[in-house]
């Protein structure tokens, strides 16, 4: 809607730059719903200038969905470099959480995109994976949790959600 048939090409440039930015800080929103409002602009970014604008943005996502849709864009020859830039961006940035996706990623660049200091930078991330590969290196983490009028060590005896069943309840970040 924001970025509707109705608009010149300035005011579509601008409403997408503000979307950008928007999507970059939404702490709100799911990275899913972020990167699925990337997609939505994207279908309606009909040159390569918007796609470019777009991709700009989507490393502020750093989460896997937002490397995938970054290294699809790796195919459209008009911004295959900025596709590139971002894939790595993000590669990096989701190496502890999803080594797999992030070392596919960069594998994929160093062969198709960039030049060659970014193809180092995607080697990198290929030789953090091996480097790491018996490591834990992403965390989950939930809380922390109180009850009101309780001290430290009754807490300590008191099952939170984490510890009740399996879990679906508490806030895992």
């Amino acid at each position: 809607e924001l970025l509707g048939p109705g608009l010149n090409a300035a005011q579509r440039t601008l409403a997408l730059r503000g979307l950008v930015r928007l999507l970059g800080v939404a702490t709100d929103l799911s990275p899913e719903e972020r990167v699925q409002a990337f997609r939505r602009a994207a279908a309606v970014a009909n040159d390569a200038t918007a796609r470019t604008l777009l991709l700009s943005g989507l490393p502020a996502v750093a989460h896997v969905v937002a490397l995938a849709l970054a290294a699809s864009w790796l195919d459209d020859e008009a911004v295959r470099a900025e596709a590139a830039v971002a894939t790595v961006a993000l590669a990096e940035a989701v190496l502890g959480t999803d080594r797999e996706a992030a070392v596919a990623a960069a594998r994929r660049v160093a062969e198709v995109g960039g030049d060659a200091a970014l193809k180092e930078r995607a080697r990198q991330v290929v030789q953090r994976a091996a480097q790491f590969e018996d490591y834990i290196v992403g965390w989950l983490v939930a809380g922390p949790y109180s009850t009101a009028g309780m001290l430290a060590p009754a807490l300590f005896d008191t099952a939170f959600p984490p510890e009740e069943g399996d879990g679906s309840k508490a806030a895992w970040r």
